[in-house]
């Protein structure tokens, strides 16, 4: 990935922990957005479409494969934009996750998420969709994004060599 400013740089990205969980949070707040729009509106071939990632999502869980977690995250949130009928949000959002995905990707292999949490996170929001309730969707996802809420505290990935 590659990054330039107007007639100042032009940069290959690099990989920023420090950073890493601003970024997985700021990509749950706006695909949060994204998730409280769009699923109040799928239809039964989308809910099932959705089952279907969260299936393999539980398999990748169970393996502990982050980088197999993280591809159908994104392939999650391509459904999502799909069907976003907000163009302004589902824009943003696209803008917003190529970057962001592209940092937490890339670091990776230097963190242990916290499965227990994940694991808790996509049951919700696997029923959450199927429910059809957006806003439970949506709080769900935010969770998995590291965002705070009131009812649970996860502890935090574990940085260092895996």
């Amino acid at each position: 990935l590659v990054e330039s400013a107007a007639q100042s740089y032009t940069r290959v990205v690099k990989p920023d922990p420090e950073h890493v969980e601003s970024f997985i949070q700021t990509l749950g707040v706006v695909m949060g957005g994204v998730t409280r729009t769009t699923v109040g509106a799928f239809d039964d071939t989308d809910r099932a479409a959705f089952a279907a990632i969260v299936r393999r999502v539980e398999s990748a869980l169970a393996a502990r494969d982050t980088h197999e977690h993280l591809r159908l995250g994104i392939e999650m949130y391509e459904l999502l934009l799909g069907r976003c009928a907000n163009a302004a949000l589902a824009s943003l959002a696209r803008a917003a996750m190529t970057p962001m995905s592209y940092q937490i990707r890339i670091t990776a292999g230097d963190r242990e998420p916290n499965w227990a949490m994940l694991e808790t996170g996509w049951g919700r929001l696997g029923h959450a969709v199927e429910d059809a309730d957006p806003i439970a969707a949506e709080l769900a996802l935010e969770e998995m994004h590291l965002l705070p809420l009131p009812s649970n505290s996860w502890e935090p990935p574990h940085w260092g060599a895996r």
